[in-house]
């Protein structure tokens, strides 16, 4: 192990460590034990530790790129700006991927990589809106777009399983994958100072300008209605804390317009409009999504959501299967229903498409399954092949030598 991969490591362990268990209303039997064993496991680890109550978090942010993440580069302080007689508005959107990264595969990469820059100018197009537009003119100033890998050690629908990766080894792999991130986004700077035409190696259209600007955090809440209002009070909580801490650079009546931007799949975004993951209350749905999705000033998250269309797929001229045609049709009835296609209209909820038809079949336990069925390959190249389908290299070597997904172990 790297010297890196070891400080890391150790970071992530006290991180964990100091996590605070959300308690959560669920008459599930399966989830209530699947809950107490996730914060057991979190409680022994900060008892390790000598963790006490008050000294545990919402959210650990695990890693950033610099120490003034979610800045690329610390914004330069306008000289000729009256602090007495108007607050200076600071937009930060951040991207946010969550997931069980168990493990992190080539559709999280791309799905992380999302250029967020592109994808909300197309959506202000299509729909008229302005809001990013300050003082008669359109925001040019997008530098401060960042990228968040986020780890829930509690989902609302899903149970840890025997031979899953533990949070360690999936907050170890998650940095590497932001490193791959900061790999590219150097690799396309180059391109471009060389002459290069800017490609989109991850299947979905890069913004190398802020690729690189990716942190990754672990958070112990189950909603994302919660994980967004925790998620933005500690982002808010850190900016305030860099403003007290660079007065030269950020001044401390900055007002911070912070936008959260999550990259659902298609099925989640369907649970995140289901009254069942709200106590079966559609009041109690709405209200939440009002925070959610509502502006700042009106009491609002001001989040928004990010999610693939479905599409029929064109491979070698064949007919779209009756499955996937019926699929989409869901999609479509689902997007324009009267409960999210208002979001849809106000640009809540934007959608793309993958450039790589191929990244849409990738999925976790399908790089799981690859890399079980890798051990019975007795062909290096082909065990290879099946592997580098679904990972990157980096990843499936760190599989490798840690032993994960070994089929007597699944």
């Amino acid at each position: 192990m790297s010297s890196s991969m070891k400080q890391i490591s150790q970071v992530i362990k006290e991180a964990l460590s100091r996590l605070k268990p959300t308690i959560i209303n669920n008459d599930n039997e399966h989830t209530k034990a699947r809950d107490k064993k996730s914060h057991a496991n979190l409680d022994e680890i900060g008892k390790e530790r000598n963790i006490k109550d008050e000294e545990k978090s919402d959210v650990e942010i695990i890693y950033t790129p610099t120490s003034h993440w979610p800045f690329q580069t610390l914004p330069a302080r306008d000289p000729d700006h009256d602090e007495h007689q108007k607050r200076r508005s600071m937009p930060i959107r951040i991207l946010v991927l969550d997931s069980s990264f168990n493990p992190p595969t080539k559709a999280h990469l791309a799905l992380a990589s999302i250029a967020l820059r592109s994808l909300i100018t197309q959506s202000e197009d299509r729909s008229g809106d302005s809001s990013g537009v300050e003082d008669g003119g359109r925001e040019d100033n997008r530098s401060h777009d960042a990228h968040l890998l986020l780890l829930s050690v509690t989902n609302a629908d899903k149970r840890l399983k025997a031979g899953d990766a533990t949070y360690e080894q999936r907050l170890e792999m998650m940095y590497l994958t932001a490193k791959e991130m900061e790999e590219r986004a150097a690799i396309e700077r180059s391109k471009r100072n060389d002459g290069e035409s800017e490609g989109s190696g991850a299947g979905t259209v890069m913004s190398s300008s802020s690729l690189g600007n990716v942190a990754v955090a672990a958070i112990d809440e189950p909603t994302f209605v919660g994980k967004s209002q925790k998620l933005r009070e500690t982002i808010l909580k850190r900016l305030q804390s860099l403003a007290d801490d660079e007065p030269g650079a950020i001044s401390p009546t900055t007002d911070f317009r912070l936008e959260l931007y999550f990259v659902l799949g298609f099925d989640t975004v369907t649970r995140l409009f289901d009254p069942k993951f709200y106590n079966g209350s559609e009041d109690q749905m709405r209200r939440a999504l009002d925070r959610f999705f509502n502006l700042a000033q009106e009491g609002g998250d001001n989040s928004y959501v990010i999610c693939a269309r479905r599409t029929l797929s064109k491979e070698g001229g064949e007919p779209p299967l009756r499955e996937e045609k019926e699929g989409k049709e869901q999609a479509e009835e689902f997007l324009s229903s009267a409960m999210v296609s208002p979001y849809v209209r106000q640009g809540k909820i934007l959608l793309f498409d993958f450039e790589n038809p191929l990244l849409k079949q990738v999925s976790s336990t399908k790089a799981r399954n690859s890399v079980r069925w890798s051990y019975s390959e007795p062909v290096e190249e082909q065990r290879e092949a099946m592997i580098e389908t679904n990972l990157t290299r980096r990843i499936a070597t760190y599989i490798a030598q840690a032993g994960l997904y070994i089929p007597d172990r699944m």
